[in-house]
C-alpha cells in the first residue's frame, strides 16, 4: 500500500454533484471526496501510459495530517456544550430521551433515532469537524473525549472568495452574458496536509513501479476543480496499521460502524433499507457525489450520506476494525467504515 501526502500550494476547490450555474456562487465542499484524489493520481499515471482503470484495488481517505497527527471526520453522535467546552457522546438506551421510532413515520426500519426529545434541558449541539486518531480511539472504547481531541473546521481551513470569468478560447472574449461568477475556494491552515492511501492492483502496476513514477520531479499532482497544483510525497505505508490497537472482544451480535468516507448506495431504494437489522442511526447529513471523467469513468451523480454518520446493525459479518460496507464499484473509496463489535 502507498501513502500520498498532499499539500496544496494555493487555494483549492472541491465540487460536489450540486449543479453550478455561471453567474452564481460555486462553493467548495470539505472534506473532499475519495474519487477526487483517486482521479488526480490516476491522471498522473495516465500520462505515464497506465490507462487501466483497474489499477487501484482500494483507496483510503483523504484525511488530514498535521505535525504527525491524523484527523478524521468526527462521529456525529459527538455533541458539544453550547458556549462551553464539555463534550459528550449520545449512547441510546431504553431509558434515554432519544425519540422512539414508533412516534415517527419510519415504521420498523429502525429502533432508535439520535434526536433528543424537546423536554430535554441539556444545551448541547452537534459537533461538526474532525477528531484526532487518539480521540477516535477514545470514542471507539467509550472513553471520555476532550475538547483537545476535536478540531472545528475553522481551525483547519478558511474561505477565500475569488471572481472568475468564463472565456471563449477560440475568440479570447467572455463566453456568454453570465460569464462572470464567484468561486468560494478553500485554503488549508498552516501545517495541514491531506493524506491518502492507495492499494494497487499489482498485476497492472507494482508499488515499486508507482514509486518510480511519483518520485520523478516535479513531485506534484493537479487536484480538485481548476486542477490546482499540490506537492506530493509518496511512500510505502499501510493505512490499517493506524488502527492496529483498535480491538473488539465483545461477543454481542451487533456492530457499531462509523463512515469515514461518504456512504454510496446506488440501488433505487431508501438508504436506511441498505442496513441489515438496523438498531440505531445517527446521520450527519446527505451530499451529492459526482464523477466527471474523460478516462473511462464517465459522468454520474448520486446521493450519499456524509462521513461521520454512525449506525448500529446486527448479524453482519464485517472485518474489524476497518472495512468497506457494500462498496460501490464506481465511487472508489466510498463506504469506508470503522467497525466495532458490540454496538450500543
Amino acid at each position: 500500500m502507498l501513502k500520498f501526502t498532499i499539500k496544496p500550494i494555493d487555494v483549492v476547490f472541491f465540487g460536489s454533484g450540486k449543479p453550478f450555474n455561471l453567474g452564481g456562487l460555486g462553493e467548495s465542499i470539505f472534506p473532499p471526496f475519495p474519487n477526487s484524489f483517486a482521479s488526480a493520481i490516476f491522471a498522473r499515471l495516465y500520462e505515464e501510459g497506465i490507462k487501466n482503470r483497474e489499477v487501484f484495488e482500494k483507496v483510503y481517505g483523504p484525511f488530514l495530517e498535521k505535525d504527525g497527527k491524523y484527523y478524521f471526520p468526527a462521529p456525529c453522535d459527538i455533541v458539544k456544550e453550547k458556549g462551553g467546552s464539555r463534550i459528550k457522546v449520545y449512547k441510546p438506551r431504553e431509558s434515554s430521551n432519544l425519540i422512539k421510532v414508533e412516534n415517527t413515520d419510519l415504521e420498523n426500519k429502525i429502533k432508535l433515532m439520535p434526536w433528543i426529545k424537546p423536554e430535554c434541558q441539556e444545551d448541547y449541539e452537534p459537533f461538526n469537524g474532525f477528531i484526532s486518531l487518539e480521540g477516535l480511539k477514545k470514542w471507539y472504547y467509550g472513553e471520555k473525549i476532550n475538547a483537545s481531541d476535536l478540531l472545528s473546521e475553522d481551525r483547519i481551513f478558511y474561505i477565500e472568495d475569488r471572481i472568475s470569468i468564463r472565456m471563449d478560447d477560440s475568440t479570447g472574449t467572455v463566453k456568454g452574458e453570465d460569464g462572470l461568477y464567484r468561486v468560494r475556494f478553500i485554503r488549508l491552515e498552516k501545517g495541514f496536509r491531506f493524506v491518502f492511501w492507495v492499494e494497487l492492483n499489482n498485476q497492472t502496476l507494482t508499488e515499486d513501479e508507482a514509486l518510480k513514477i511519483f518520485n520523478q520531479h516535479p513531485k506534484v499532482l493537479k487536484i480538485g476543480g481548476e486542477a490546482r497544483t499540490a506537492t506530493c510525497e509518496v511512500e510505502k505505508d499501510d493505512f490499517k496499521d493506524l488502527f492496529k490497537d483498535f480491538r473488539s472482544n465483545n461477543q454481542d451480535k451487533s456492530y457499531k460502524i462509523l463512515f469515514l468516507t461518504p456512504g454510496v448506495f446506488e440501488e433505487e431504494k431508501p438508504i436506511l433499507n441498505h442496513f441489515e437489522n438496523l438498531e440505531y442511526a445517527c446521520i450527519s447529513g446527505y451530499t451529492l457525489l459526482s464523477i466527471r471523467s474523460k478516462h473511462n469513468y464517465g459522468n454520474k451523480v448520486i446521493r450519499a450520506i456524509k462521513p461521520g454518520s454512525v449506525f448500529v446493525i446486527k448479524d453482519k459479518n464485517l472485518s474489524i476494525p476497518i472495512d468497506f460496507y457494500k462498496p460501490s464499484n464506481n465511487f472508489i473509496g466510498s463506504n469506508l467504515i470503522l467497525v466495532k463489535k458490540g454496538g450500543i
